[in-house]
């Protein structure tokens, strides 16, 4: 019996610029309720309070609760008080 021959991977190509590639400073466009927490320094307990009265816009995958940094800036925009 003959063993099957390895190849190499191709190794990876320079990233494309026509892609966007994520910001390294700042949130992530997508957030865990952790990461949103870090991000709005308040408890992540408080969080799940806002997402159980559907105060806080976020989306389920699943059993995951994901928070997008513009429907977060924009709900943070929306309630600021001048």
């Amino acid at each position: 019996m003959v063993a099957p021959r390895l190849t190499k991977k191709p190794s990876p190509k320079a990233a494309d610029p026509a892609v966007p590639q994520p910001r390294l400073a700042g949130a992530p466009d997508v957030m865990t309720i952790e990461e949103l927490a870090s991000y709005l320094s308040i408890a992540v307990g408080t969080l799940y309070k806002k997402v159980q009265a559907r105060e806080i816009p976020f989306t389920k995958l699943g059993n995951l609760l994901r928070f997008t940094k513009p429907s977060i800036d924009t709900w943070l925009a929306r309630n600021t008080t001048r």
